[in-house]
């Protein structure tokens, strides 16, 4: 997906956070990750609330 892109999926928020995709599926397991909708066989978040995410965690 492209940085102007609405939604992120697994492999852009792995990229995006420097972190591997097996950590993201993991984060959502746990329920860290904002809420995420299911596009066909694949699940996206919206670009704008893992952004906020991400600053609410620096932000702590």
């Amino acid at each position: 997906m492209s940085e102007n892109c609405a939604f992120m999926n697994a492999a852009d928020i792995a990229k995006y956070s420097g972190r591997s995709i097996d950590t993201v599926r993991y984060w959502e397991r746990m329920g860290a990750l904002p809420v995420s909708a299911k596009v066909g066989r694949r699940r996206v978040w919206k670009r704008t609330d893992i952004e906020a995410w991400f600053e609410s965690k620096f932000a702590a």
